[in-house]
């Protein structure tokens, strides 16, 4: 799916299969490495950037709120903030929660952390390393 830049994340796959998380990401593993090479296709892992607007229509959220959310995620990296590393799912959540509360839009934590499936402690650990970059 992630071929074709539609991001769904692994344990999604796995709720939607009724499938163990184990066997889903082994099978995934066989088909990046023997799959898609022949059919002359890449596997991109899920950028924050993608998720932003996938949560961000889930939360309901205006798309200025969105393009704000986006433009701060790519700002925050030219001015050095690490995403190796980083679960992308934070990152997007993070950005959509300062653009939301900028824009006078409220959205809880829990709420985007739910959306996110990530912890609060996570998104707000995410948006303090975002705004210091800012």
């Amino acid at each position: 799916i992630r071929v074709h830049d539609f991001p769904r994340l692994l344990d999604e796959v796995c709720e939607a299969s009724l499938t163990p998380r184990r066997t889903v990401h082994r099978s995934l593993a066989m088909i990046i490495r023997e799959v898609l090479p022949q059919l002359g296709l890449r596997y991109q892992p899920i950028t924050a950037e993608s998720l932003v607007f996938r949560f961000g229509n889930e939360l309901d959220l205006p798309m200025k709120v969105q393009k704000v959310a986006i433009d701060m995620l790519r700002t925050a990296s030219k001015n050095g903030l690490a995403r190796t590393g980083k679960d992308p799912k934070g990152l997007a959540a993070a950005c959509i929660y300062i653009a939301a509360k900028d824009g006078a839009i409220r959205r809880t934590q829990s709420l985007v952390a739910d959306v996110a499936k990530i912890t609060e402690v996570t998104l707000r650990s995410r948006a303090k390393q975002i705004k210091s970059r800012l």
